[in-house]
């Protein structure tokens, strides 16, 4: 991982979970308050965290290495590695979140 990837992937990172905050704890929390049943108790939701964190950070790593192969860095390796990367993006975080 270069310099400019990982830039890219705090960025991304950043961005990400601060536009989720946004949405989940800000506009969508008065509809998550009528649902009690539908989520995890409060008292487990620290512990459990970090599987959220760990979900952005590879759907945040997937996505930044998909743009980058489609600028032109590597055009050749995207076929190569990309069932691998779209399970990152989609199938891995789902289940980890």
């Amino acid at each position: 991982m270069n310099k400019k990837f990982a830039a890219c992937l705090a960025r991304h990172l950043i961005v990400w979970m601060g536009g989720s905050s946004v949405v989940h704890g800000v506009l969508l929390h008065p509809d998550y308050v009528k649902l009690p049943n539908l989520f995890s108790p409060g008292g487990r939701r620290p512990a459990i965290f970090s599987f959220m964190i760990l979900a952005h950070v590879l759907m945040s790593g997937a996505f930044v290495w998909i743009y980058s192969r489609g600028r032109g860095e590597a055009r050749g390796s995207v076929r190569v590695s990309a069932w691998l990367v779209i399970a990152l993006l989609t199938v891995v975080p789902g289940y980890t979140i």
